[in-house]
């Protein structure tokens, strides 16, 4: 009889979760993040981030025109100072892309792979992944409630149009995504989003992400400037160093 009336509770929890629709959530979510109509309005933006991995720290300006074309600008800075004087870069545009990670062996640009280049295209979608997700021909399910960390968790299973599975874990009352985890995948890559932070243009937008690839420090975002198509295309000058 427990055992009945326990069963009984939590399908009353499921229905419960699933009167409030997914569209209902989703709405919900885009709007704490700033709503559509400011997120429309990006069209390009410049993303300044560090990574700090094993002594080693990357500083990495991802510029992006919305949909067309990015480009990563990387610096490394070691131990050993070796890179310090070498200024690489990605590029991706439309379906060619090119990069240049010259070592001790290879100093040339070189083509990005197919999938390479696919893998990269990823950044080109800067928005948060419910938002316009049909258009982007993604699928959405709302799976259940789950509890971790003594806070509550709506846990969506989103299917990209590339055929990669993610669970999308979002807090039931600030409506923020808290992480997100590959599934399928031999390792564990898991990305938690902290400190989120509402810009001037009305978006909200996590400034720090753990990964398995270090932790991702987000130190400034720039909000459609203007940037030249020029830096889309490869050249040997090396002229994009910069500096933080």
């Amino acid at each position: 009889m427990k055992r009945m009336f326990i069963s009984a509770l939590l399908l009353l929890g499921f229905l419960s979760l699933h009167a409030q629709s997914t569209e209902e959530i989703i709405s919900k979510h885009i709007e704490a993040i700033g709503g559509l109509a400011n997120w429309d309005k990006i069209n390009s933006l410049v993303i300044a981030e560090t990574i700090g991995q094993s002594g080693t720290t990357f500083y990495i300006t991802k510029s992006i025109l919305k949909n067309k074309a990015l480009r990563h600008d990387i610096r490394i800075e070691d131990r050993t100072m070796i890179a310090l004087d070498k200024a690489y870069y990605i590029i991706v545009n439309g379906n060619e892309g090119w990069k240049y990670l010259p070592d001790n062996i290879n100093n040339d640009i070189l083509s990005l792979s197919p999938q390479e280049i696919e893998d990269y295209k990823g950044d080109l979608d800067y928005e948060d992944p419910f938002i316009h997700y049909e258009e982007k021909g993604r699928e959405i399910n709302l799976l259940n409630i789950e509890f971790y960390n003594e806070t509550e968790f709506y846990k969506f299973l989103i299917r990209y149009k590339s055929g990669k599975e993610y669970y999308c874990y979002m807090n039931t009352q600030t409506l923020m995504i808290d992480k997100m985890v590959l599934t399928g995948s031999d390792i564990e890559d898991e990305k938690v989003f902290e400190q989120y932070e509402k810009l001037p243009e009305g978006i909200w937008m996590s400034k720090r992400i753990l990964s398995l690839g270090g932790t991702i420090e987000i130190t400034s975002i720039k909000i459609n400037p203007s940037i030249s198509p020029d830096i889309f295309k490869p050249t040997d000058k090396n002229s994009r160093f910069y500096k933080h």
